[in-house]
């Protein structure tokens, strides 16, 4: 508890300020200026006024400009005076002692350093109602008592009256509250000790029950764990016997897989094979399976020789190709086939049973070929129109940016009547439109005759002929000469050898006399032989 004789000065100190406060202030006034007396409630009323001031910031306050703060008037001179003296009351250094005094008479005021009054109540109660009571239970409720009437001078300000005796029984209320603490003490050591000896107790019975479950369990897997390291052991000597294997083992590996080779595979592969080499006219070469370190292998001869020593790169070809597929067939997954140009270096008599086997193969696999070969091209296209087999083909080009750009396409491209009709419209269009520069005209009405030229061509070859010969073609479509209408034929071809004869006359393609040169067919004189043209294919094709 703080010191009483400390809030006795403190106390002495704050009323003998008090009363030079006032003496100050009745002073400060001069008879009559105030209504009533400076007394502490005039005090407190200047006071607020001050403090709303501060809070508006008012900081030239007061002025004759300025409304009366306590009454919101304006301030005449004499009010302005009476304000500002207001003001220096409130800012005296007396004042302001007299503030600090209180507020150290506040902070003196009896008080526990850590223990509240309420505890000691509530410990009062709990005791009171205990079957034992402590011994130091008789004087804790006359302590309290003593403590909240002392609590309750220094809060009002008032001195303490006696102060000694409260001083004589909280002495002795500590001697036997010490002589309590240490009872308690010794009891919480024994009770610290004891549950420390539980704990190490129980820590000793978990750990045998830990290893009793353990060998329960190992009881349960013992024979899993038994079986299990004797596999091990087994699998240990078979390892270090296969390390120590010799290379006559490893012959006779060699051996048995050769044998086993010839009765599932060689002799699969070698069937395949030859079905292959009839399918495709190959050369009858000899197969030879050989074995190296437990792997099967196999190669070819003819007589003793290497293929490649009597067989023309042809020949070479259309073996691979037999191998290749034998090979595909034996696995018997239906897996996609990709073929890389596969008729390079053969002659035009083996390309056509290639193409054969490939248009068979394409029933029951998806086939992928890479060809620059047009005749090969035409031949699988013709073999798929006749097998009615669906496709996708896709042209490979180049421009100024790079190559290998793939386009989509029906077929490659064939010249049809109706196609070039189209190249020849735009032609016109394009002749129209350089009107006003002559040479340019003239030269697109020559290039206009070539496309025409060519117009003639297709219409012979797909419409007059019916298809019976194509180029790049290797066979003649018989079936189509029924559809040639010969009552028809010889009125087309009297009309149309010479508008012929007229393209080849006047396209860029074919050098001419000198006379010649100077006549130059004009836009009209085109579109006249154009019309002619289609008149000549629609009395044809007409029904």
């Amino acid at each position: 508890m703080t010191s009483t004789s400390s809030s006795t000065r403190r106390r002495a100190a704050v009323e003998r300020l008090e009363a030079e406060h006032r003496r100050a202030r009745a002073e400060l006034f001069e008879p009559g200026e105030l209504l009533g007396a400076p007394d502490d409630e005039w005090s407190a009323f200047v006071t607020e006024g001050d403090r709303y001031v501060r809070h508006l910031e008012l900081n030239d306050y007061p002025t004759t400009s300025d409304s009366c703060v306590y009454c919101g008037q304006g301030l005449s001179a004499q009010a302005v005076i009476l304000i500002q003296k207001y003001r220096t009351y409130l800012d005296d250094a007396l004042a302001r002692q007299l503030q600090e005094a209180k507020q150290a008479l506040m902070s003196s005021q009896l008080r526990l350093g850590s223990l509240s009054i309420e505890v000691l109540k509530e410990h009062a109660r709990q005791t009171a109602s205990a079957n034992s009571a402590p011994s130091y239970a008789p004087v804790v409720g006359a302590l309290i008592a003593d403590l909240e009437a002392a609590f309750e001078a220094t809060r009002s300000g008032r001195p303490l009256t006696d102060g000694v005796e409260l001083a004589k029984s909280a002495s002795t209320t500590d001697r036997l509250l010490s002589a309590a603490a240490t009872s308690l003490a010794t009891t919480l050591a024994d009770l610290n000790s004891q549950r420390e000896d539980r704990v190490a107790a129980l820590t000793r019975k978990e750990a045998e029950l830990a290893e009793l479950v353990a060998r329960l369990a190992l009881a349960r897997h013992l024979p899993t764990i038994r079986t299990a390291v004797g596999s091990h052991k087994r699998a240990a000597r078979m390892d270090t016997l296969t390390r120590s294997m010799s290379a006559g083992i490893q012959r006779s590996l060699t051996n048995l897989s050769k044998q086993a080779s010839e009765d599932l595979v060689n002799r699969n592969f070698e069937r395949l094979f030859a079905q292959e080499c009839a399918a495709l006219s190959a050369p009858t070469v000899g197969l030879e399976f050989q074995g190296r370190r437990g792997q099967a292998e196999r190669k070819k001869s003819v007589s003793q020789y290497r293929p490649s020593a009597v067989l023309s790169e042809g020949e070479l070809k259309v073996l691979a190709i037999a191998d290749f597929l034998a090979e595909c067939r034996m696995t018997g997954v239906k897996a996609p086939i990709i073929f890389d140009d596969p008729v390079t270096s053969l002659d035009y008599l083996r390309m056509g049973e290639v193409c054969e086997r490939i248009s068979r193969l394409a029933a029951t696999h998806q086939v992928v070929v890479f060809t620059h070969n047009i005749f090969f091209a035409s031949t699988l296209l013709g073999l798929r129109d006749d097998r009615k087999l669906g496709y996708t083909f896709y042209e490979v080009r180049g421009n100024d940016e790079g190559k290998g750009f793939l386009q989509a396409g029906g077929s490659p491209r064939k010249d049809s009547p109706a196609q070039v009709g189209k190249r020849i419209t735009k032609a016109i269009e394009l002749a129209k439109q350089a009107a006003s520069e002559p040479s340019l005209q003239d030269a697109l009405v020559e290039s206009a005759y070539g496309v025409l030229r060519t117009w003639c061509e297709a219409f012979i070859e797909q419409d007059l002929l019916a298809n019976v010969a194509q180029r790049h073609r290797a066979n003649l479509m018989i079936g189509g000469l029924d559809k040639i209408k010969l009552d028809r034929f010889e009125g087309a071809k009297t009309a149309l050898l010479p508008l012929f004869d007229r393209c080849s006359r006047f396209m860029p393609g074919h050098s001419q006399s000198v006379e010649q040169l100077n006549i130059k067919p004009s836009l009209a004189d085109f579109e006249r032989d154009w019309a002619a043209a289609q008149d000549i294919r629609k009395a044809y094709i007409s029904a």
